[in-house]
């Protein structure tokens, strides 16, 4: 899997050699976690599971893409479809959301997701009816 730059497009090349365009603000789905605060004890956990989000930057090393940063729209949680509705913006290098999706073979200090393989195209349309909401936690 690698991510190559084709007619200014950015372009995922899957292990299975599909393709995804994953230029900036492209709407994809993909696997990512989701991360809620538990009250006994109190700590954080991780959920996996499948969201949707648009594309807001790259991440480059040694000149060359080896990464995409997605702000989550909607996540699938206790088995729907739930419109996140508080999307902070992040306050310094150490974040949780935007998520960072990273080629498998790239390590990275600080929550990097090995889950690249897993975007696909996706549109809001099909969503945009939901009604069911959720905050993110940090």
């Amino acid at each position: 899997m690698h991510i190559a730059i084709r007619n200014e497009n950015r372009i995922l090349i899957k292990k299975n050699y599909t393709t995804v365009n994953i230029n900036d603000d492209n709407i994809v789905q993909y696997t990512g976690i989701y991360y809620k605060n538990v009250k006994n004890p109190p700590n954080m956990i991780e959920i996996k599971t499948t969201f949707i989000g648009i594309i807001v930057a790259d991440r480059y090393e040694d000149r060359c893409v080896t990464g995409i940063y997605i702000k989550p729209l909607y996540v699938f949680y206790n088995d729907v479809w739930n419109k996140i509705v508080d999307y902070p913006p992040p306050e310094n290098k150490y974040f949780l959301y935007p998520h960072l999706l990273v080629i498998d073979n790239k390590h990275y200090n600080y929550r990097p997701l090995y889950f690249l393989d897993s975007v696909e195209k996706s549109s809001v349309t099909q969503f945009e009816d939901i009604t069911q909401t959720i905050m993110l936690e940090y």
